[in-house]
């Protein structure tokens, strides 16, 4: 399959969460999602042991840390970041900041359908939101884990 063929497949799932191109509609090859991030959220350090993960700035400002430098990327700016590659990203301000994302294969998007569930069952800061949130991380451990 040369490009995709079917796009759009769960966009606006969810408010800040649209699957432009499903892993399905590229027989896995890779998917493109659009996220936005809330202010003041920040992912932990964590790394794709199969997957490389781009991310492309359509608003606000990303703050993306690699290999112990922070990098603040602006609309527009465009970062890849191979698999085995520990990061952590988040808003670099007080305001949100909306992602064009591509994970090369596809796959990864039931993490954010799960990651979906689970806010509309518990906030972030609640006592039973981490345990609960590393209960996601290790359900899709084949995609995504704590660095080290």
């Amino acid at each position: 399959m040369p490009f995709a063929t079917a796009v759009g497949g769960y966009a606006d799932l969810v408010p800040g969460l649209g699957f432009l191109v499903p892993a399905a509609a590229t027989g896995g090859r890779y998917a493109v999602l659009e996220l936005n991030e809330a202010p003041g959220y920040r992912t932990p350090p964590h790394v794709h042991p199969g997957m490389d993960e781009s991310f492309y700035v359509l608003e606000g400002t990303l703050e993306l840390e690699v290999g112990g430098t922070t990098h603040t990327l602006a609309a527009g700016s465009y970062v890849h970041i191979p698999r085995g590659t520990p990061h952590a990203q988040g808003s670099a301000d007080d305001l949100p900041v909306k992602l064009l994302t591509t994970f090369t294969p596809g796959g990864f998007e039931a993490f954010f359908l799960d990651r979906v569930e689970l806010a509309r069952t518990v906030r972030r800061g609640d006592e039973e939101f981490l345990p609960r949130m590393m209960d996601v991380v290790h359900r899709h451990g084949a995609w995504l884990q704590p660095a080290q």
